[in-house]
């Protein structure tokens, strides 16, 4: 779970350089990147890991929780892996099978939390473009 979990946060970074913060689909993650950047992405999700691989461990000392302590690490190194895996299509690393026509185009991008308003520069590729090139000049 612990690779599966890092996979996610490497290609998330990567993605985030590439294309900019609006590509991540988790409008949390991109608001904690939007306002304190990658250090903070990054305490998140070690600090997660850790809290999911402590209730497994936890679970796992008990005969009845075993198999729940099971799921949950399985669940949490199949959500790593979809992670990675979307943010390498992403970037154009792993090729789609379906190709988006046009993408939408915007100039702008907020996402508001209460009074905390986040905004974004332009990107030059949409999330919805995966198998197309990144526009890069």
């Amino acid at each position: 779970m612990s690779a599966a979990q890092l996979f996610d946060l490497a290609t998330f970074l990567n993605m985030v350089n590439r294309l900019g913060p609006t590509a991540e689909a988790n409008p949390l993650v991109g608001l904690l990147f939007g306002l304190y950047g990658f250090p903070l992405v990054a305490i998140a999700k070690v600090t997660m890991l850790a809290l999911v691989c402590a209730i497994g461990a936890i679970l796992l000392r008990r005969q009845a929780t075993a198999p729940l302590a099971g799921l949950i690490l399985v669940a949490g190194t199949l959500i790593g892996l979809a992670g990675g895996i979307s943010n390498s299509a992403a970037v154009g690393a792993l090729p789609m099978v379906c190709r988006v026509a046009e993408a939408p185009t915007t100039t702008e991008t907020s996402v508001r939390f209460g009074s905390i308003r986040v905004q974004f520069g332009t990107c030059p590729r949409t999330r919805s473009s995966f198998a197309e090139p990144a526009n890069t000049t």
